[in-house]
Formats: structure tokens, C-alpha cells, sequence
């Protein structure tokens, strides 16, 4: 699986710490306390992050097979045909 960053390139990695950076400054010469803005930042980082992290994990509607289920051994699937 590809790291979803390679898709920006270096230009858009530019941009992206260059709007971190000015959105930092922007905060903090607005006032407004840090513990208010990790709390926030917290509960909006705390969805992303699932949906970053659970993201390649196959349960999209195209995939046909359960990432739970496993093969089975000759064996096991022996037992199976014969019962």
C-alpha cells in the first residue's frame, strides 16, 4: 500500500507545512489558550486518525472475502466435506 502523503508530492508537502505553520502563528497571536486548542484539536484528530488507520483493512463493498476468515487446512476441510 502506498503512503497516502506520496500523492501530494513535494509541492503539495510544501503547501501543506507552510498552512501548518501560518495557522500556528495565526493561533497563537490570536489569544486563545492552548488547553482549549489541544482539546479541540484532539476530538477532531481523534476520527481522522481511525479512518487514516483502518483504512486497507477490506471491509469496502467490493471486496468479496473477509480479512476474518481463513484458509483451511486439507485436513479441516476434509472434515467438513465428510460431516
Amino acid at each position: 500500500m502506498r503512503n497516502p502523503l506520496e500523492k501530494l508530492g513535494h509541492n503539495g508537502m510544501l503547501v501543506m507545512c507552510a498552512l501548518v505553520m501560518v495557522g500556528g502563528l495565526v493561533i497563537y497571536s490570536s489569544g486563545i489558550p492552548l488547553s482549549g486548542i489541544a482539546s479541540v484539536a484532539v476530538l477532531l484528530l481523534c476520527p481522522l486518525m481511525h479512518i487514516l488507520m483502518m483504512r486497507g483493512h477490506g471491509h469496502g463493498a467490493g471486496n468479496q472475502q473477509s480479512c476474518h476468515e481463513t484458509e483451511k487446512t486439507p485436513a479441516e476441510a476434509s472434515l467438513r466435506t465428510n460431516s
